[in-house]
């Protein structure tokens, strides 16, 4: 059913569907019910999952059984990361976001 999934751990929401990009290099839309700055939350026992073509009725109605909340937000495709929050909007190039990721960390080293 789950064609893979990642943790909100380090950064939240946003940062990790921008890093959920990056394997494919495939992009997302997604319209999120949170207000902007729950965008980077870090709370617990949060993922976002992609699921595959389908099998998103299975997925819901096992989750449910489960007691594990769970909302369909999206769809993956394209070569941009778009996320709506409560009015604001988030769009940008996966290559774009890439690069930034990569290239933050030497950046505040200094390297």
């Amino acid at each position: 059913i789950v064609r893979t999934a990642h943790d909100f751990a380090e950064g939240g929401l946003a940062v990790a569907l921008a890093e959920a990009t990056f394997g494919a290099g495939m992009g997302a839309t997604l319209n999120v019910p949170l207000a902007p700055r729950d965008l980077f939350s870090e709370s617990q026992a949060r993922a976002i999952v992609a699921i595959l073509p389908g099998q998103l009725e299975r997925f819901l109605e096992a989750a449910e059984r489960h007691g594990v909340p769970a909302l369909e937000v999206g769809e993956s495709g394209g070569d941009r990361l778009v996320i709506e929050a409560d009015g604001a909007r988030i769009d940008v190039e996966v290559a774009r976001l890439r690069e930034i990721w990569t290239s933050a960390l030497p950046a505040a080293l200094g390297l």
